[in-house]
């Protein structure tokens, strides 16, 4: 007749052992496939500006058409800015912008940026400097804010011509909070169903 408490001492460790390496691959499920990401802000819209070379062409929505081909120019003010309206409040940690490369120079450069989650705005993430890199792009980063409304107010240009300036394109990034992947779903249900069989 089979001895049980051999029986028993001879499974206990194999179960142990299948239960924890089951546990444990659920974890490392939970813990490495989560996927983050940032998505460009679709249906911005612009909610103000300084002004426009409108017989030239050179309007403001150029700046959200998506063809580097246009662009906005200021005409000749003393103060130059432009103010986009994202549709919704939004948690945004980057922009991503095409300067305008062009005869006369006119590319911006020195730029304070402002938002709020009001046409007001209210707040100021401070100045950023964009680069003069005409057709690439250029992407500025700042720590996460809520905002509906952001403005660029723009100080200087490359030219030296502080007059007449403006950019190509511009795409606001919405900074998305993680997420489970399927996998990490799986692993959390696996997880469920060895608590649930050990009680």
């Amino acid at each position: 007749m089979p001895d049980e408490r051999n029986t028993v001492h001879l499974n206990q460790p194999l179960n142990f052992m299948k239960t924890k390496l089951i546990t444990t691959a659920a974890l490392a499920a939970l813990l490495f496939s989560a996927s983050s990401y940032a998505a460009t802000i679709a249906g911005v819209t612009v909610e103000d500006f300084s002004s426009e070379r409108g017989g030239f062409g050179h309007v403001a929505t150029n700046t959200l058409d998506g063809d580097l081909g246009t662009h906005w120019q200021t005409n000749d003010d003393i103060a130059h800015f432009i103010v986009f309206d994202l549709g919704a409040v939004y948690s945004v940690d980057s922009f991503t912008i095409w300067n305008y490369e062009g005869q006369d120079n006119s590319d911006i450069e020195d730029i304070t940026v402002n938002y709020g989650t009001t046409v007001s705005l209210g707040s100021s993430l401070g100045g950023y400097t964009i680069p003069s890199s005409g057709s690439n792009p250029s992407t500025v980063s700042f720590s996460t804010i809520s905002a509906r409304y952001i403005e660029l107010d723009i100080a200087t240009s490359y030219g030296g011509n502080n007059q007449r300036l403006g950019f190509t394109d511009i795409e606001f990034n919405n900074a998305v909070v993680p997420e489970p992947s399927t996998a990490a779903l799986l692993g959390l249900s696996g997880l469920s169903l060895i608590l649930r069989r050990r009680r």
